[in-house]
């Protein structure tokens, strides 16, 4: 009796061992590429359109490309969404993805509202974060021909200061140093680490 109740607790404990190393794992992850994104490679992602396809994001790509990772609760989101939509025919040398981190349903009834004219495709926020260390919204990637990403920037930012990053980037211009973006994060991004569930993730 003794020698099975033993076993239990250590069957217990090792399963226990295992979770905890995995959390730990997925963290330690999670920080590393919030550090290193930026400069490195992006890999190659899996998404889903609003309709609940499969569709894979392949490296290389070999255009430049800007993804913007967005909440549809968000509002600094929304204006960045808003200024993509404005710019679009004038970055059309950069193609444009909207990632959702939201739930697909409340996803697919926002993009059907606002017909962007981009897609817009579902990522869960759990795989955004392990894969590119995206952690608030709005985040948006600058990628180059070569996989590469050129800069991540977080925050809503003015019309403006966008047309005038955008154009220059699309157009194959480096974006080198920025005095705007060395300010640090801007326009109130939301941290969707701290909210759990479909309430927050909505």
């Amino acid at each position: 009796m003794r020698g099975a109740l033993r076993q239990r607790r250590l069957l217990v404990a090792g399963a226990a061992l295992i979770i905890i190393g995995g959390i730990g794992l997925v963290l330690l992850l999670a920080a590393f590429n919030r550090f290193t994104v930026e400069g490195s490679v992006r890999p190659p992602l899996n998404f889903r359109t609003v309709e609940g396809s499969p569709v894979r994001l392949a490296a290389p790509y070999t255009r430049r490309h800007l993804l913007l990772f967005f909440l549809v609760s968000c509002s600094h989101c929304r204006e960045e969404l808003e200024h993509l939509r404005r710019l679009r025919p004038a970055i059309s040398s950069c193609d444009v993805f909207g990632v959702s981190l939201s739930h697909p349903a409340a996803t697919s009834q926002f993009a059907l509202e606002h017909a962007f004219p981009f897609p817009i495709w579902t990522l869960p926020a759990n795989e955004a974060l392990v894969q590119l260390g995206v952690r608030k919204v709005p985040t948006l990637l600058f990628v180059n021909e070569m996989d590469h990403v050129n800069r991540v920037r977080t925050g809503a930012r003015s019309f403006l200061e966008d047309s005038l990053v955008l154009l220059r980037y699309c157009q194959g211009d480096a974006l080198g140093f920025s005095a705007v973006d060395s300010l640090g994060e801007d326009g109130s991004p939301m941290d969707f680490r701290g909210t759990s569930g479909r309430a927050g993730i909505r």
